[in-house]
């Protein structure tokens, strides 16, 4: 994995915290990127850059395709309100309708 190409193709804000500066994204990486997002200490768009840079790794045209995916939610909130769906789906928990945040 080229992580360098990761970090110049992404904006700053997307960048988790934490990730090595060289080398790989390692699946514990994205466990500790989504154990800080469910504590509110990374982003959503954090969240997703790590998810996308382990699941495409070394493949040249991930950086490319996962900013543009981080420009089609510039702050965030689409993710946050279907990561957040995702997480009480899989839970077994279901949340009345009326209370989850509405489709952007």
């Amino acid at each position: 994995m080229h992580i360098e190409k990761w970090r110049a193709a992404l904006p700053p804000d997307a960048w988790p915290d934490g990730l090595p500066e060289v080398g790989s994204v390692w699946r514990r990486d994205v466990f500790t990127v989504a154990d800080a997002w469910r504590a509110e200490e990374a982003s959503p768009r954090q969240l997703l850059s790590a998810v996308l840079m382990w699941g495409y790794g070394p493949i040249g045209y991930g950086p490319w395709r996962t900013a543009r995916s981080l420009e089609g939610d510039p702050d965030g909130k689409r993710l946050d309100a279907r990561a957040r769906r995702a997480v009480h789906a899989g839970s077994g928990r279901r949340r009345p309708a009326d209370r989850l945040p509405a489709p952007a």
